[in-house]
């Protein structure tokens, strides 16, 4: 009790941390809200060990949490190329139904676009939340006549904040940078889960007896 639990988002769920608090632990964790805040005038500056400012803003939400709005400019040189991927693969699928109205064997018919429509959203899902898509038909409303779409986007999404993450931490009275340093060094151990699962093959295993499998993971672990 009382020792600090780093978990990445995949497992912080809020039963494992109402646990957590039950049995007196403290943790860090990377919060699975989808609504993010970043004000850089009310941030504060730490440094990473390549260098690259990171910028902190802390936030208390209603359950006392200390909500940390992380922002890297590393991570948002990724998150800008992975929207504007996303954004280029649905405008053109948009593109391609739009154009298909006028072509001799395209369809017009309302059910097939709308499902063609449907599986373009899901598919550029990340994208599609930021475009008002409009599908006009005929006084009848069989056929499709235009497929208009305009891009607006949402608030607090990781598009409106790009390389902006949150860290939820029970840990109120620790500072900003020493909660920041607290999770990072899970990035050290991921990097010993990749050596251990990629450079000595611990995965994937066809064993299919036990001390066969604990062999290979005794092995690997040794290596």
């Amino acid at each position: 009790p009382g020792a600090t639990v780093v978990m990445d988002a995949g497992i912080a769920t809020e039963a494992n941390l109402l646990w957590l608090r039950e049995q007196g632990y403290h943790y860090v964790v990377v919060s699975k809200l989808r609504e993010r805040q970043f004000d850089p005038a009310l941030a504060t500056e730490v440094q990473s060990a390549g260098d690259v400012t990171i910028k902190l803003q802390r936030v208390l939400d209603a359950q006392g949490h200390v909500l940390l709005y992380c922002h890297s400019p590393t991570r948002e040189e990724k998150d800008r190329a992975i929207d504007t991927a996303k954004a280029s693969g649905l405008e053109l699928a948009l593109a391609k139904l739009q154009a298909s109205l006028a072509q001799p064997r395209g369809t017009q018919d309302v059910a097939t676009i709308m499902q063609r429509l449907g599986r373009a959203k899901q598919r550029f899902a990340r994208a599609a939340q930021h475009y008002e898509i409009t599908v006009a038909t005929d006084p009848e409303g069989k056929r499709v006549t235009a497929i208009t779409w305009v891009k607006r986007i949402k608030p607090g999404s990781a598009a409106a904040h790009p390389g902006v993450y949150c860290l939820r931490t029970t840990l109120v009275d620790q500072d900003n940078a020493t909660l920041w340093r607290t999770y990072i060094m899970l990035t050290e151990l991921e990097s010993v889960f990749r050596s251990l699962k990629t450079d000595l093959g611990l995965r994937p295993v066809f064993h299919r007896i036990d001390r066969r499998v604990e062999g290979h993971l005794f092995i690997s672990v040794l290596a």
